[in-house]
């Protein structure tokens, strides 16, 4: 009788297996990470967990074919399914998952081929621009070390929202008769609204190469400083916690939460904002800061795409020099009992506001300066609420 015969894979055949399953890291790390050195456990992990699954399709495929097309078949298998990108779709949720599509959306052509990698030319459109926003964040290894990187990075850990500030508690007396005393410059219409801090956290900065971004939430500012690194414009950033108060417009739509409501009538919107001092490495990227800032955190219309995530109608930044496509308002700067509080004017109708001021209370101490603002901010100042 002739033996039956062997059908069990040959040295080659392991061989081949093993360097298909070896390569399948790169695949995998080019998919959801920058390319960056992995261990050789890990090499080995992958190689060797790979090869014994193709050695079980093997088998699986001697029920149909004897001898060495089974071979060739589980070949021709792994090696079709080790090309195909099968990490891409884990790499959209993984750049979700840290709070940052939107800013993944806002890179162009020119961002993703600075940033990606060659292995990852032919991915899909939101894949590249995933994989190009994870490298230019320096965010690689794993999935889990990327996760554990985000945690530890700097936009993250300075721009979480923080607890509610010690100021805010322990000097409440003084905050609240302040916040009564500047009740009456709204009702009498000098103002539209004021920012209260604490005089001694003002920072000190390169006016020249510095703007001033106002905003209320945490995730904003992370995208907003997570876009600004991804487009090359590098900064130091200090936040600062205030406290704002502003008249509510009828234009902006029935209000989401309870509103203070003025003796005159008005509602008056209070909450605690915070300012990013962005301080860039150039003077030039302020006004390249301008136009980012317009085309991706500038609110035009209702559900408009391709913004950051809760972008306004009128983005609140400022300067402390004139810029090219900066506004001049006067800030008329009240200060009581360390603290300080900025009610913004017009230039042209400040002298006649700050006097008005200094006639009020006795007990502030006043003076004005002058500030450079965004073309929204200035129109809502004017009376538009776009």
């Amino acid at each position: 009788m002739k033996p039956e015969a062997n059908t069990a894979p040959g040295p080659v055949t392991i061989l081949i297996l093993f360097f298909i399953g070896f390569s399948r890291p790169s695949q995998q790390s080019a998919a959801i990470v920058k390319l960056a050195p992995m261990k050789i456990t890990d090499w080995l992990r992958f190689g060797i967990g790979s090869a014994y699954a193709y050695l079980a399709m093997i088998h699986f495929f001697n029920s149909a074919f004897k001898g060495p097309p089974a071979w060739c078949i589980t070949i021709i298998f792994a090696v079709a399914t080790n090309a195909s990108p099968l990490a891409n779709a884990q790499l959209t949720k993984l750049v979700e998952e840290l709070g940052l599509t939107e800013v993944a959306h806002t890179l162009n052509a020119e961002d993703i081929d600075q940033h990606l990698p060659s292995s990852a030319q032919d991915f899909p459109a939101n894949e590249r621009q995933s994989q190009a926003l994870l490298n230019a964040l320096n965010l690689t290894g794993s999935e889990n070390e990327i996760r554990r990187a985000w945690k530890q990075h700097p936009i993250y850990t300075d721009l979480t929202e923080p607890k509610e500030p010690a100021w805010f508690k322990e000097d409440d007396t003084t905050i609240n008769t302040f916040i009564q005393q500047l009740g009456k410059p709204l009702e009498e219409r000098i103002t539209s609204g004021y920012n209260i801090i604490q005089q001694s956290l003002w920072p000190s900065f390169d006016t020249d190469r510095t703007v001033i971004y106002g905003h209320n939430d945490w995730k904003h500012a992370r995208q907003l400083i997570a876009m600004l690194h991804a487009k090359g414009l590098k900064s130091k950033v200090t936040p600062l916690i205030k406290q704002s108060a502003f008249l509510f417009r009828d234009d902006w739509g029935e209000p989401t939460r309870e509103l203070v409501k003025l003796e005159n009538g008005e509602r008056l919107v209070v909450q605690n904002e915070y300012d990013l001092f962005i301080e860039f490495d150039k003077s030039a990227d302020v006004e390249r800061f301008a136009e980012l800032v317009t085309q991706y955190a500038k609110k035009d219309s209702e559900d408009e795409p391709g913004l950051l995530h809760d972008s306004w109608w009128q983005p609140f930044y400022r300067s402390l020099r004139p810029t090219k496509t900066g506004h001049p308002l006067t800030v008329m700067l009240v200060k009581y009992n360390g603290y300080r509080a900025n009610l913004i004017s017009l230039p042209e109708e400040a002298k006649g506001k700050y006097e008005k001021l200094v006639s009020m209370n006795p007990d502030w101490t006043l003076e004005t300066f002058t500030i450079w603002v965004n073309p929204g901010f200035y129109r809502w100042q004017l009376g538009d609420y776009k």
